[in-house]
C-alpha cells in the first residue's frame, strides 16, 4: 500500500451556494522516510479550518497546495484537468442483458423491447425486439 491522505470538502453558503469544492490525493513516493510521513501528517492535522474553506479561499490549485503544505518540501508532478467521463455504451450495456441468461432475456423478449439507463450517467439505451432477439441467439449458441 501507498501511504496517502485524501482530503475532500464542501463549503456551502447561508444561502445554498457553493463556496467552494474541492479535494487533493497526496500520495508519498516510494521509498519517503518515516519522517517525512510523520511531518505531511502533522501538517495536515494542525489545520483549524476544513478543506472546504481553505478551497474557497484559493484561487488556485497550487495555492490550495501551498497552503496546505506551507514550509513543508514538496514537488507537484503532474496536473491535469479533471472532467467525469462515463465509459458506458451500448455494447457495454448489452452485456447486462446478456448476463441475465436465456431465461432472462425471455422473459425481456415478452416486452418486445428494453430500455437500460446507465446509472452513472443517465444515459438511455434502448433495444429493439430485432436486438433483443439477437442477444438471446448468442446466449443460447454459448451454452
Amino acid at each position: 500500500q501507498i501511504p496517502s491522505a485524501a482530503l475532500l470538502g464542501v463549503l456551502i453558503e447561508r444561502d445554498l451556494q457553493v463556496a467552494g469544492a474541492g479535494g487533493l490525493l497526496f500520495q508519498l513516493m516510494p521509498g519517503a522516510s518515516e519522517e517525512a510521513i510523520q511531518a505531511l501528517e502533522n501538517r495536515l492535522a494542525q489545520h483549524d479550518k476544513g478543506i472546504s474553506s481553505i478551497v474557497a479561499e484559493s484561487a488556485s490549485m497550487e495555492e490550495l497546495v501551498a497552503a496546505l503544505m506551507g514550509d513543508l518540501d514538496y514537488q507537484i508532478l503532474e496536473k491535469r484537468p479533471i472532467r467525469f467521463q462515463c465509459t458506458c455504451s451500448k455494447e457495454r450495456v448489452s452485456n447486462t442483458l446478456v448476463s441475465l441468461g436465456k431465461d432472462g432475456l425471455r422473459e425481456i423478449m415478452e416486452d418486445k423491447q428494453a430500455e437500460l439507463i446507465c446509472h452513472f450517467c443517465n444515459e438511455h439505451y434502448n433495444f429493439t425486439e430485432a436486438e433483443l432477439v439477437e442477444l438471446y441467439n448468442q446466449v443460447t449458441k454459448d451454452f
